[in-house]
């Protein structure tokens, strides 16, 4: 059989969410003198079980790093709207879903692009799209020329060590 290790953390933050709730819900009579006590003893405190006996600072970045997932989750459903399903059949959800996969996949990589770079302080992968779709491409004979690239996207370009627009023969 396997050792399991308890681990305990306090989080202030979540301890004043939690005493909150719990005195709105006394105020609401939903919960009583004794429960509310004995919940409030135990605000803001984070225990974990674990098989890794290590340092308790490492399960606790560990825990923490699960917040990366979760705003990569809420990027796919809010920034790509892609919690939005109105599909008819299994292959096209699994399409849905692949595609969703692509997009989060390019949204992360701008914005780690944007964070190696210093720049996503200034700017969101949002912004990134929305400035970008500015760009003008025509297919020309079967070749792809970029007709216009804006000063400020070149230069955005140029700061995120990117070569997207390659020089175009004359």
């Amino acid at each position: 059989m396997q050792d399991f290790f308890c681990y305990r953390f306090e989080d202030s933050d979540l301890k004043i969410d939690e005493e909150r709730s719990r005195y709105k819900q006394f105020d609401e009579g939903k919960l009583s003198i004794k429960k509310m006590k004995d919940s409030l003893e135990k605000a803001g405190n984070i225990l974990m079980a674990s098989n890794l006996d290590t340092d308790p600072k490492e399960i606790f970045l560990l825990y923490k790093r699960r917040d990366i997932v979760e705003k990569h989750y809420d990027s796919l459903k809010n920034s790509l709207e892609a919690d939005r399903i109105y599909l008819q059949s299994d292959d096209t959800v699994f399409g849905h879903v692949f595609i969703s996969f692509l997009a989060l996949y390019g949204y992360t990589k701008i914005q780690n692009t944007l964070k190696k770079n210093g720049l996503i302080n200034r700017y969101s992968p949002k912004d990134i799209f929305a400035l970008y779709a500015k760009v003008k491409i025509v297919d020309f004979d079967g070749k792809m020329v970029v007709l216009e690239i804006p000063k400020k996207i070149a230069d955005l370009t140029k700061k995120m060590n990117l070569d997207l627009f390659p020089k175009q023969p004359s």
